[in-house]
């Protein structure tokens, strides 16, 4: 019978280039199949740099030297699709196969959308468990994080750490043989933390995704100058104020109209808090959206 590798969400990018080399050096292409499916967002950006382009190309490359069947799907939305082309079209020219929509292969069913019942469907699914009850197995990407639906449907989520909303993901990739299946788990990526203890950071190597999480604001008040500083050192790192004046500000853009500008809306809001370095911190903190 047919070995087939079952590959979630890549999103490509020119930082994240090294971090998906390794993870398919170390935890991918030394695995033994006979096809390799991969679920969509191929890309993160629907207009890839040179770099990604290069790097996309090598890889199926080297993709094409481990296994005698590849596909890659399509997204569905602003990471592939672009005036309702798919910016992965052009690898079918390396002799791959590029599927826009979803690939059925016999009773099986590989897709890049959500159901009603996905975790972080958050009202975009487009259908319910019960519409894919015909199929033998439902293997689907878009979700990041993975999740068994039933025994029969699943997320197998992405590959990487993409957003820290992952960081309690184990990150896989699945295997389907004989009918049965085996999560295996990859272990080269670069990990992602959550921290509330600042102590904690100098002993964190750099290669690490790291969160910060600040519960009060006077313990931010008094860390975050130091902690901003010694994040630098990290792969990717990010603070999150878990607290009154940071929730309020939160809270309050996230109910304004699309129509009012919400730059505005913030600048003033910190522009009437009279501590004057409870105003630095916070600025520093909103500056993205400011």
């Amino acid at each position: 019978m047919i070995r087939t590798i079952i590959c979630g969400d890549l999103h490509i990018d020119e930082r994240s280039i090294p971090e998906i080399d390794s993870i398919f050096s170390n935890d991918i292409l030394s695995i033994e199949s006979d096809r390799f499916i991969q679920l969509g967002d191929w890309f993160q950006s629907n207009r890839p740099t040179p770099l990604e382009l290069t790097y996309s190309t090598q890889l199926v490359l080297k993709l094409k030297q481990h296994y005698k069947e590849i596909v890659i799907l399509s997204g569905t939305g602003e990471h592939d699709l672009l005036h309702n082309e798919s910016v992965i079209s052009h690898l079918a020219s390396l002799g791959v196969k590029t599927i826009k929509g979803d690939y059925i292969d016999n009773t099986i069913l590989y897709g890049h959308f959500m159901v009603n019942e996905s975790r972080f469907a958050f009202g975009t699914a487009r259908c319910g468990l019960k519409d894919l009850e015909k199929y033998q197995y439902v293997f689907l990407g878009h979700q990041h994080s993975p999740q068994d639906l039933t025994t029969t449907i699943f997320h197998v989520g992405s590959i990487r750490y993409c957003s820290f909303n992952e960081v309690e993901d184990r990150k896989q990739i699945m295997i389907l043989q004989d009918g049965l299946i085996a999560n295996i788990e990859l272990k080269s990526l670069i990990p992602m933390l959550d921290v509330t203890d600042v102590t904690k950071l100098e002993q964190l190597e750099p290669r690490n995704k790291v969160r910060v999480i600040f519960n009060s604001f006077e313990d931010y008040k008094k860390n975050a100058s130091y902690v901003n500083k010694l994040g630098k050192k990290f792969f990717q790192f990010k603070i999150l104020t878990n607290f009154k004046e940071s929730n309020i500000l939160v809270q309050s853009s996230n109910r304004l109209d699309i129509k009012i500008n919400k730059s505005n809306i913030i600048s003033s809001y910190l522009d009437n808090i009279k501590d004057i370095e409870v105003r630095n911190l916070l600025k520093e903190q909103f500056k993205e959206n400011i």
